[in-house]
């Protein structure tokens, strides 16, 4: 990467459903298939059959998957937990997991040009979930010129772009649902990270 560029983050946001993740995936074809270095956790959702029974999670760099959140008659094995009346149960080592690549990522000296945190949500409004990942992606902000990528719901956009902001990062919102705004997107992450 050359030269010193303020960090940016970028926020897709809109309701369950409205394609966040489906952009994050985007992404991250696009940034392969231009060799852009990227981290971080995209999480797609899990079927069975045509059942929707939760969401795995993503290592964007290792490209291997691992159980995030079930739907309670699909947990299999121990180790899951509840949180308030959220419609799921979640793995502790999946979110551990996924934490800790965010922290490595984080914490890399010669870092991902784009890392990727999916999603954030009621979870992570109470602190829970992905929530220590996210923290420790954007304190690392001020450190390293990198381009964060969080998908979030509606409710939770405040919250990140107060922690971004905190660090000296410029903020971006995009609605999932207006795309063809990722071509915005791409365009501008081709400008900030080329």
């Amino acid at each position: 990467m050359a030269g010193r560029r303020d960090p940016l983050v970028i926020l897709i946001t809109g309701d369950k459903g409205s394609g966040k993740t489906s952009s994050m995936m985007e992404v991250l074809r696009w940034a392969s298939e231009r060799s852009i270095e990227i981290s971080g956790i995209i999480s797609p959702r899990c079927f069975d059959g045509k059942v929707l029974v939760g969401y795995d999670a993503l290592d964007c760099r290792s490209g291997e998957r691992f159980g995030l959140a079930r739907k309670p008659g699909y947990a299999r094995g121990g180790g899951w937990m509840r949180f308030g009346g959220l419609g799921y149960v979640f793995s502790r080592s999946g979110l551990e997991r996924a934490n800790g690549i965010l922290g490595v990522a984080a914490r890399r000296q010669r870092g991902a040009e784009i890392l990727m945190v999916d999603e954030v949500g009621r979870l992570e409004l109470m602190g829970k979930g992905l929530a220590p990942g996210l923290e420790q992606v954007l304190s690392s902000m001020d450190k390293k010129p990198l381009v964060a990528l969080v998908s979030c719901r509606l409710g939770a956009v405040d919250m990140v772009r107060s922690k971004a902001c905190e660090t000296g990062a410029r903020t971006r919102v995009w609605r999932s649902g207006d795309v063809p705004d990722l071509t915005e997107i791409l365009e501008s992450l081709t400008w900030t990270v080329a």
